[in-house]
C-alpha cells in the first residue's frame, strides 16, 4: 500500500535517525566522492523498451548524480517510503517523488506514468525538504 504525506501515519523515528546518521556519514566523505551504491547489473544498453527508463537518460543520471535510475524501484522496497505529487510548471505534466531508504541512506526518484507503467526520471540523494518531509510523516 502506498501512502501519501497526508495519509502517512506517525511512528517511532528509528529510520529517521537513520536517514539523519546516512547522510552525516555521506555528508563527511565530501559529498559523496567515491560513495556511489551498485548499479543496475550489465550495460545500460541491454535494457528492452519495456523497462522503467531511458537507458540515455540512466547514463546522463549516473554521471550527475552517481546511481542508476533502476535505484528508484528499490526506495519503494522501503515500506515507510514517501510519494509526493506535483505538476511541472512549465508544460503542466504531473510528476511525482518517492523519497525513501535504501541501504540507510535517503534517496528521492522522480517518476510520471506511462499507461500503467511507472517511468523514472532522476534518482538521486534526496535533499534537505524531502528529508523533512520524511522524517516528518513517519
Amino acid at each position: 500500500m502506498v501512502l501519501t504525506l497526508t495519509q502517512r501515519p506517525h511512528g517511532d523515528n528509528r529510520k529517521c535517525r537513520q536517514a539523519r546518521a546516512g547522510f552525516r556519514a555521506f555528508a563527511s566523505t565530501g559529498a559523496g566522492d567515491g560513495q556511489r551504491l551498485p548499479t543496475a547489473t550489465g550495460s545500460p544498453y541491454d535494457i528492452s523498451v519495456d523497462e522503467p527508463f531511458d537507458p540515455a537518460k540512466d547514463t546522463v543520471n549516473r554521471q550527475k548524480h552517481g546511481v542508476s535510475l533502476a535505484l528508484g524501484d528499490r526506495i519503494e522496497g522501503d515500506d515507510e517510503h514517501l510519494i509526493i505529487p506535483s505538476i511541472r510548471p512549465i508544460d503542466g505534466e504531473q510528476r511525482f517523488k518517492i523519497v525513501g531508504l535504501v541501504a540507510e541512506r535517503l534517496y528521492t526518484g522522480v517518476f510520471v506514468w506511462r499507461g500503467d507503467r511507472r517511468r523514472f526520471i532522476s534518482v538521486r540523494r534526496s535533499n534537505k525538504g524531502e528529508r523533512r518531509a520524511y522524517c516528518a510523516s513517519i
